[in-house]
């Protein structure tokens, strides 16, 4: 029995792909090299990203350079400046007058001023004081009350007599300094303000006739008609009648002068 021959069998194997052919040597080569960059591509993808240094990091300012000293002069301890006194002459107006204005006397007082000073109430309090005070009667308190008015006619002399050394315009300055630092403003006699002014026989009537509603008109604009409608009136009056007016004007005057200290 004679055996057959493969070469048909392989031949067709061939034909169909089942056998494929060894590679030439250059081919080898190249499919290397390939495969090597693919390894180290997939080897970067694998390692972990870098990460960058996202804080923001402070400029360095350049430091001051501190100059040298002079040649001859010691470098110690800075010592605060010594102001020299304000003489007078640097002073402004307003203060020199000021300084100049003396002060002036202490004001009224009342009786309850005089009995809290008592020796004997020396060690109470204050409130203790006001109730022994208040329990006393009109008689008891008479005499402190006296005692009060006999100082105030004292200081009133010696505040009119300060008044004058002082003058008007020197007050009116102590007055607005007062005002400045919220203390109180000092009382200006009514002898050193301007006199009274006297009032005519014509402003009495219209004064007397207007309060008791004769002439009175009602509006924003009342001063006007009322005025024409008094002084319709006062012509109609006869001469005694206005030498009435007359001597009460002259009365009111000689009043606001003795008023005045």
């Amino acid at each position: 029995m004679t055996r057959s021959s493969p070469t048909p069998m392989i031949s067709s194997l061939r034909l169909f792909g089942v056998f494929r052919p060894a590679p030439s040597p250059a081919k080898q080569v190249k499919e290397s090299q390939l495969g090597s960059v693919a390894a180290k591509g997939s080897s970067r993808k694998a390692a972990s990203p870098v990460k960058r240094n996202t804080a923001i990091t402070p400029r360095k300012t350049a430091s001051l350079k501190h100059t040298a000293a002079p040649v001859g002069r010691k470098q110690g301890p800075e010592s605060a400046p010594v102001k020299p006194e304000r003489s007078l002459e640097a002073k402004s107006p307003k203060k020199l007058a000021l300084e100049k204005i003396p002060n002036p006397p202490k004001g009224v007082i009342n009786g309850w001023l005089i009995f809290r000073k008592q020796p004997k109430l020396a060690g109470l309090a204050e409130h203790a004081r006001g109730e022994i005070w208040r329990a006393l009667s009109e008689s008891e308190r008479h005499k402190f009350n006296s005692a009060a008015a006999a100082e105030n006619q004292l200081r009133a002399a010696q505040f009119n007599e300060w008044a004058r050394n002082v003058g008007y315009q020197n007050i009116l300055t102590l007055n607005h300094a007062r005002h400045l630092a919220g203390r109180l403003r000092v009382r200006i006699p009514d002898s050193m303000r301007r006199p009274p002014q006297k009032a005519g026989a014509f402003m009495v009537f219209y004064k007397e006739k207007y309060a008791s509603g004769e002439i009175k008109i009602d509006g924003p604009k009342c001063s006007g008609p009322s005025a024409r409608h008094a002084a319709e009136l006062w012509r109609q009056l006869s001469l005694d009648e206005k030498a009435v007016y007359e001597a009460r004007s002259k009365a009111d005057y000689e009043k606001k002068l003795a008023d005045r200290i």
